[in-house]
């Protein structure tokens, strides 16, 4: 098989190791739920020009729009549910269920801290200041109201997020925070299931965040 991303150059590896690959554990056709028969690389290939066809069927729908429209639904029966059929990873029904569950995350703890619940009495004002500035929901919401810090090139926002609901989930070392985990099956390790190794831009989460807290006035 000929890899044409792939170059050696030099004697430290044999130009036969790449022939090895197809039959290294979870390279095999089996290790991907295909028959024995099935090439991966082919398999590869079609699920790429599927996807490919699918967004662009997408962005027809898309430029049909009213430019003030959210899309909303045609981005999910257009897009995501689509590719998640395709991708066989994750189900709609699943897909929507965790990202449900993430969008009461975010309202539970912008609830919790509006009304200055997040602490038990005895936490001190120093604990109060490092969750206030480094870890709460709050900080982002401040955060989205600046248009110019949505890149889409990072996702560090995504990340302290996550950092975020960890304090909160069961078995969390938090007590140097003064913190009591909220456990339960809102803040559950798994409870938003494969979202938790997703990678969000900060364009996207800031853009949530603001349409979550603001409300603009038609």
């Amino acid at each position: 098989m000929t890899y044409p991303s792939i170059r050696i150059e030099g004697a430290i590896l044999s130009p036969d190791i790449l022939d090895r690959l197809e039959d290294l554990p979870g390279q095999r056709p089996g290790d991907f739920g295909f028959d024995a028969s099935a090439k991966v690389k082919d398999e590869i290939a079609r699920a790429w020009a599927d996807a490919q066809d699918y967004w662009r069927i997408f962005q027809r729908k898309i430029e049909t729009l009213k430019p003030d429209s959210p899309a909303t639904t045609e981005t999910r029966q257009q897009w995501v549910v689509p590719l998640l059929g395709l991708l066989g990873t994750l189900t709609p029904e699943d897909y929507y269920k965790d990202l449900l569950r993430l969008i009461y995350r975010l309202l539970f703890l912008m609830v919790i801290e509006e009304r200055d619940l997040v602490f038990p009495p005895k936490a001190t004002a120093s604990q109060r200041d490092v969750y206030r500035r480094f870890y709460s929901v709050q900080r982002l919401r401040l955060l989205s109201e600046h248009r110019y810090l949505a890149d889409h090139r990072r996702h560090d926002l995504w990340l302290a997020l996550l950092a975020t609901f960890r304090l909160f989930e069961a078995n969390s070392p938090v007590e140097r925070l003064g913190l009591a985990p909220l456990a339960g099956d809102l803040f559950a390790r798994d409870a938003i299931g494969l979202l938790s190794e997703c990678s969000v831009g900060n364009d996207v989460l800031l853009g949530c965040l603001r349409s979550l807290s603001l409300y603009e006035h038609p």
